[in-house]
C-alpha cells in the first residue's frame, strides 16, 4: 500500500529509529503513534483492529514488541491517557488536579494544576 508515498516515509522513519536506537542504545523498541483522523484510512490501515477496551500502556507495549494495532476512542481503557492525549476535553476533576492527586500521581496539587494550566494554554 502506497498513498502518496506514505510506505516512502515509513521506511525513512523506519531507519531513522533504527539508527537512534543504536547510537543511543536504548534498550526498549522506539515505536510512534499515528493519529488517523479519516474513517476511509483507519479502516484501510493493515494493523490489527481491537476487540475490547484496552489501556493505552498496553497499546504502547504491543507496539514496543512489534504488533502494529488500531483503536477508536471507545476502545481505550483508560480515562488518563485519552485526557493526555488531547482526544477529549478535561473535565474539572482533571483540570483542577485532584482526579491525579487522588490517585496518588503528584505529591501534591500544585505540581499538577501547573501540568494541566500549561496543557490548556498549549491547546488555545
Amino acid at each position: 500500500m502506497n498513498k502518496g508515498g506514505y510506505m516512502t516515509g515509513m521506511k525513512s522513519l523506519e531507519s531513522t529509529v533504527t539508527k537512534l536506537s543504536s547510537v543511543l542504545e536504548i534498550e526498549r523498541k522506539v515505536t510512534w503513534v499515528k493519529f488517523i483522523f479519516d474513517k476511509g484510512e483507519y479502516e484501510a490501515s493493515d494493523a490489527r483492529t481491537l476487540t475490547n477496551k484496552c489501556p493505552y500502556c498496553v497499546m504502547v507495549k504491543s507496539a514496543m514488541a512489534g504488533v502494529s494495532i488500531k483503536a477508536s476512542l471507545e476502545q481505550f481503557g483508560c480515562g488518563g491517557a485519552i485526557n493526555a492525549l488531547g482526544m477529549t476535553i478535561s473535565d474539572e476533576l482533571s483540570k483542577s488536579g485532584r482526579s491525579a492527586l487522588n490517585l496518588g500521581i503528584y505529591k501534591d496539587i500544585g505540581v499538577d494544576y501547573d501540568k494541566f494550566y500549561y496543557y490548556d494554554y498549549v491547546k488555545k
